[in-house]
């Protein structure tokens, strides 16, 4: 389909850099769409951004970079120190793939060792934080895997952020930055969650009934973020 948008959208990639730039283009060739470039500053550093491209990035593959990129983001389902310790257990056995979605059942502290009630007790709470990690990752996942186009896609991350309560916490960090004195840092993280809601509402209204293949999905969408400047009108 034709279209011209003035910012933001699938016609729409800004040549920040080259390295997003060609990958957006090719993208948006394979998808059948017109484009023309412009520039301005990214949406994509944000760091509740980054932390939802890693979560789309997991949910293809369950890779380990991405996994652990979105869990110690501050925006994943565990804390700080339930991290570390499902880290430590990922690199040493490796862990990735659907091995994240089934219970954990190597030794917690390596190959070899004798698994006494301690270590039993400690595979159990492993186990208990690695599904709650990646309960919204496989609901996200299944999603995907379901939507029959992008508008579907796009509903299913608008759930996920929903789940992971991102409006509430950005509230929470704009509060934070207010009382600190922060005026400028506050505004903008109020203004953030209103900026990715737009950012699904146009592309949903320019490519929501195009079937893309997930992984071009979550390429273009990542490339549309990196390029949008709704965070800093």
């Amino acid at each position: 389909r034709d279209f011209c948008l003035s910012r933001g959208l699938g016609d729409v990639y800004k040549r920040q850099e080259a390295a997003c730039a060609l990958p957006m283009q090719a993208l948006l060739s394979r998808a059948g769409i017109p484009v023309y470039s412009a520039a301005n500053a990214p949406l994509l550093k944000k760091p509740l951004v980054a932390a939802l491209l890693s979560a789309l990035q997991a949910i293809l593959r369950y890779e380990q970079g991405p996994m652990l990129s979105f869990l110690k983001s501050g925006f994943s389902p565990v804390s700080e120190d339930e991290c570390d310790r499902l880290e430590r257990y990922v690199h040493y056995w490796n862990i990735r793939g659907q091995l994240w979605e089934k219970p954990w059942q190597m030794h917690p502290r390596g190959l070899g060792l004798p698994m006494t009630p301690e270590d039993t007790q400690a595979l159990e709470e492993l186990d208990r934080i690695r599904e709650q990690a990646v309960a919204p990752l496989r609901r996200l996942r299944l999603a995907f895997a379901k939507a029959p186009d992008t508008d579907a896609r796009l509903r299913a991350i608008a759930s996920f952020w929903e789940e992971l309560d991102v409006a509430g916490r950005l509230q929470a960090q704009s509060e934070a930055l207010a009382a600190a004195g922060q005026a400028q840092q506050a505004q903008e993280c109020g203004q953030l969650y209103e900026a990715l809601i737009s950012t699904l509402e146009q592309m949903d209204r320019v490519l929501g009934s195009t079937s893309l293949e997930p992984e071009l999905f979550v390429q273009l969408f990542s490339c549309l973020l990196y390029t949008s400047d709704a965070a800093d009108e």
